[in-house]
């Protein structure tokens, strides 16, 4: 797995660990995740081992290589009024 830099880590934790997984299903590709940032190839790198080692429940990749693009899943919503054995 490839290191980050503390630089790269602190914007990889802040915009890809706490609003990655949040995501509307549908294909992305890594510019679309970089908001107001230019793509960083190593936090791409990054992101890329760790969607295909299976960190992030609701997102895939779309083919074989990152520039195909990830797929969000649409996430599991559980009913907050649902009480367990009802």
């Amino acid at each position: 797995m490839i290191s980050l830099t503390m630089e790269e880590k602190a914007l990889y934790n802040d915009e890809f660990l706490q609003k990655v997984p949040n995501l509307l299903p549908g294909v992305y590709f890594i510019r679309d995740l970089f908001a107001t940032y230019p793509s960083v190839p190593r936090i791409a790198r990054r992101f890329y081992e760790d969607v295909s080692a299976g960190r992030f429940d609701n997102i895939v990749l779309k083919g074989e290589r990152s520039n195909e693009g990830y797929i969000v899943l649409e996430g599991i919503i559980e009913n907050p009024y649902k009480r367990d054995g009802i």
